[in-house]
């Protein structure tokens, strides 16, 4: 094992490494997001089989969109300051230009006729 401890200098000398902290000044809030925005985001993706998964940072710094259904699952982050509603419109027409089994007018499905409807259990 080398001489270099997590967190501490390059010289050992038991000075712990700063780290510049970029945290956004706004605060994240799906709360706040227009509601219009986000159902035509979801709509679009879940339109062609896709799903998407809505959080936050684990410090609230920014937040996180989880995409399935586009290849390997994975996903952006998008901070506070960066617009969250401008990126879900992004992400809306773009994935209704890729999958054209989206809904072009954004509104969501019942069941895509390709699938069985669900039996009672």
């Amino acid at each position: 094992m080398g001489t270099r401890r997590a967190g501490l200098d390059e010289e050992g000398t038991g000075r712990r490494l700063q780290r510049e902290s970029r945290r956004a000044s706004a605060v994240c809030a799906w709360g706040g997001v227009d509601g219009e925005v986000l159902t035509t985001a979801v709509a679009a993706v879940a339109g062609s089989g896709g799903a998407l998964r809505l959080g936050y940072t684990r410090d609230g710094s920014a937040y996180t969109v989880g995409i399935y259904g586009d290849g390997a699952p994975y996903t952006d982050y998008i901070r506070a300051d960066e617009g969250i509603e401008d990126y879900l419109v992004w992400l809306a027409k773009a994935w209704i230009e890729t999958y054209p089994t989206a809904p072009p007018d954004g509104k969501p499905r019942l069941m895509r006729d390709d699938r069985r409807p669900r039996t009672e259990r």
